[in-house]
């Protein structure tokens, strides 16, 4: 029989897998080439190893989140500094005027440009549309206050333009005189309306109304003082119009201090 050299031998070794030199001769025999890498990985993960004992997980245990009460920080009042009482109630006096003068300017405003405007037509309208046009800005005017009255933000337009009303009715009694609107029937129909409505103006001012102490002695002095700018143009009437309202002033303006004096005093006693 021929022989086969390259002929793989099948050799079977009982070695105990404790001892330590079966690693060094499996190593010597790797040296030498009788066993591979892959042979000698093969025997040692077949004989040579052990299974590793399953680990057990075990699901951590819940922390239970304390829970603290909830400090509830109350913020510490800032100490504000108070103005001094005579600064504070200066700058609002200031601030007072200074709106009621600007309310003033621009109503002096509109009257001066409607005039300049009605300038070159005044001489084409009659006495009667003349004193119109006055007589309507005071309507307007407090027409627009007794709105304005009922609105929270608009208490001094309302105070400035009903004052503003009241201090043009002298000035409508004034004018009818001066334009002598007294030729024609519907003249005399002009100044009855006029009249009516002046004589409203001065009965439903609020500033008048809300003092029902000092309400009839200076309503029947300002009606006293409107009504005496009429017949000026008869002679003697401005003589014993300036006498009559020096003795209408004299009788009803202590009648208006002296009640309120008494206001005063019984509010002082029941206190």
């Amino acid at each position: 029989m021929s022989s086969q050299p390259n002929r793989p031998l099948r050799i079977e070794l009982i070695v105990s897998a404790s001892r330590p030199e079966l690693l060094q001769g499996l190593d010597v025999w790797l040296r030498l080439g009788l066993l591979s890498d892959i042979q000698v990985k093969r025997i040692s993960q077949t004989y040579l190893s052990c299974l590793l004992p399953e680990l057990v997980v075990t699901p951590p245990a819940p922390i239970r989140r304390i829970s603290h009460p909830r400090e509830i920080e109350t913020p510490i009042p800032t100490p504000t500094l108070s103005p001094l009482p005579l600064s504070g109630i200066w700058q609002s006096f200031q601030d007072e005027l200074s709106v009621r003068w600007l309310l003033f300017l621009g109503v002096f405003l509109v009257v001066v440009s409607s005039g300049v405007l009605a300038a070159t037509q005044w001489q084409n309208f009659p006495p009667a549309g003349q004193y119109g046009v006055l007589w309507g800005y005071t309507i307007i005017f407090f027409g627009i206050g007794i709105w304005a009255r009922n609105k929270q933000n608009l208490k001094l337009t309302s105070q400035t333009l009903e004052l503003v009303a009241l201090l043009l009715v002298p000035v409508n009694f004034w004018a009818m005189d001066s334009f002598g609107l007294w030729r024609y029937f519907w003249e005399w129909i002009v100044v009855i309306v006029a009249a009516f409505s002046l004589t409203g103006i001065i009965l439903f001012n609020q500033a008048i109304r809300d003092d029902s102490s000092r309400f009839t002695s200076r309503t029947s002095l300002m009606l006293c003082l409107g009504y005496l700018h009429w017949g000026w143009h008869f002679s003697g009437m401005p003589l014993l119009a300036v006498y009559l309202g020096v003795i209408g002033t004299t009788i009803f303006l202590p009648q208006s201090r002296s009640r309120g004096r008494g206001g005063n005093g019984a509010d002082v006693e029941e206190g």
